[in-house]
């Protein structure tokens, strides 16, 4: 899975900052408790990733520390960002 977030992020100049980073979500995640991602696919394609903090009442939040976030993805797809957050 990681491999399929870095492949985006290295084709899109638009993630050129290593916040978006699939090590950087790692990274957050050794540190910060209830660090997710949420993941958008198809049988055999990651086609999105979408990295949160799941805060108090199940709200999802951006992760610490970062001037960026977002979700990322090729920019070849329709996002159902509320379907990927139950996955």
């Amino acid at each position: 899975m990681a491999d399929a977030w870095s492949r985006i992020v290295n084709e899109n100049p638009s993630f050129a900052s290593p916040l978006f980073a699939p090590e950087y979500t790692l990274a957050v995640a050794s540190v910060i408790p209830n660090i997710h991602v949420a993941v958008q696919y198809t049988s055999d394609t990651y086609l999105a990733f979408m990295p949160f903090k799941l805060c108090k009442y199940g709200i999802a939040k951006k992760l610490f520390l970062a001037d960026y976030d977002g979700i990322i993805h090729s920019g070849q797809l329709d996002l159902n960002v509320p379907l990927m957050l139950l996955m």
